[in-house]
């Protein structure tokens, strides 16, 4: 199982690059903390930063304070979660955004394997003064599966995921313009630090001259 878990995510990268139009390459830096504040509840904090242009150029900051709730056994979590960030916009000027979201997943082991699926309705607002929008705020529901395989006694779980971006209130076209892949290694330092390595392809669809950008990230995760 564990090599055709392997062998599907080589298939799924190849296939990215050979169907892609790629335009860019960048690069994303985040930590994030974490804390369980009782049996039901988590908070988190995240700073993150991302660089595009073949890592040549500052992209964003992003800020985010993420509240999640368990329940039914731990299958199940809704969340919500508050954004600031600060990118540039199609102006090449830096630009305040605020985004709210909303998210259900549900969790299951099966053995090593670890599967999660989750749908997030996210809600985007633009600074009008630094820029004109058509749509703002700017809504999508995102839909993400992934599937992870974890170890045998070793601090290592392997992750393949993927999510849809369905623009669900543009006056013409509801439709899904975005695909995002991630394959991410967790490895874990010591039992409250870890770090996650991962490769991201973030592939427009259904629009006009679709970009195609591939990202390397790190995160470094701390649970006290």
């Amino acid at each position: 199982m564990k090599k055709t878990f392997i062998f599907l995510i080589i298939c799924i990268l190849s296939y990215l690059t050979v169907n892609s139009q790629s335009t860019d390459f960048g690069g994303i830096l985040a930590v994030e903390i974490e804390k369980d504040l009782n049996k039901y509840f988590e908070i988190s904090f995240e700073e993150e930063i991302k660089f595009n242009h073949c890592l040549t150029q500052y992209d964003r900051f992003k800020s985010t304070i993420n509240v999640n709730y368990h329940f039914l056994n731990e299958h199940f979590k809704a969340g919500i979660s508050f954004e600031y960030i600060n990118k540039m916009n199609d102006y090449r000027v830096f630009q305040n955004r605020y985004r709210i979201n909303f998210a259900l997943g549900y969790y299951e082991k099966i053995r090593q394997y670890r599967l999660n699926y989750r749908i997030k309705f996210q809600n985007t607002f633009k600074d009008e003064l630094r820029g004109e929008y058509r749509i703002n705020p700017e809504m999508y529901l995102r839909n993400k599966a992934e599937v992870g395989y974890l170890f045998i006694n070793k601090p290592i779980k392997l992750t393949l995921s993927t999510e849809f971006f369905w623009r669900i209130n543009h006056p013409e076209k509801n439709i899904i313009d975005n695909i995002r892949t991630i394959v991410a290694i967790d490895y874990r330092l010591k039992k409250q630090h870890s770090l996650t390595f991962f490769v991201r392809a973030d592939n427009e669809v259904q629009v006009n001259n679709p970009e195609n950008t591939f990202y390397l990230g790190i995160i470094y995760k701390l649970k006290p």
